[in-house]
């Protein structure tokens, strides 16, 4: 499919315009295995090239706002580079060594700990983190598609009001009505659920 001026300039605007929040979700989702194989901004890359290469992704259901329709092709990007360095590959990315540590420029690192000591779970906590988070996702499914949006941004990719607003073409009273409404629907499904602080 050939793709025109018009909608090029407009998915080229679009990308300009959300380009510094999508580098900070990419740098916020991407797995630290595959961070050893490439950069958020290589991400970013791929998913100029995609946004390019479905141009119709962009026309169709028009009730999204263009930010979401960023965000989602940048999560399948994620995705889709995730599957092909780590998954499909047969090369360990823990057994890589970083350049700074072959050119002797490393420095010791404190968050390091944090991350190992985080992954550390035994397996019935890990069901309980995922009965938990199948949970929540069910009662953001109840939400209307506006309280989803504002919930989303809000608390998922931290978002401020005005930048939620900015995203979503919507007033700051309006967001911050959105939010709270939504946060109230969320601890009414949540309430019976141990394990939830709102």
């Amino acid at each position: 499919m050939t793709i025109s001026d018009e909608l090029k300039a407009q998915i080229d605007s679009q990308y300009r315009e959300f380009r510094d929040r999508l580098l900070l979700l990419a740098d916020r989702y991407i797995n630290d295995a595959l961070r050893k194989r490439c950069e958020p901004e290589d991400i970013l890359q791929d998913t100029i090239a995609t946004a390019l290469a479905k141009p119709e992704y962009f026309t169709s259901h028009p009730e999204v706002p263009p930010f979401f329709k960023w965000r989602t092709l940048l999560f399948h990007t994620i995705s889709d580079t995730e599957r092909a360095h780590l998954q499909c590959r047969k090369r360990n990315a823990d057994c890589e060594i970083p350049f700074s540590q072959v050119f002797g420029n490393s420095t010791p690192n404190t968050d390091l700990l944090d991350r190992l000591q985080k992954s550390v779970s035994n397996p019935r906590s890990k069901i309980e983190q995922l009965e938990r988070a199948e949970l929540l996702m069910r009662s953001i499914a109840g939400l209307s598609d506006e309280e989803q949006h504002v919930i989303t941004l809000r608390q998922f990719d931290r978002c401020t009001a005005p930048e939620c607003a900015e995203l979503l073409g919507m007033t700051l009273k309006q967001v911050n009505a959105c939010h709270i409404r939504a946060l109230r629907h969320l601890r009414k499904a949540l309430a019976d659920c141990s394990g939830f602080q709102m």
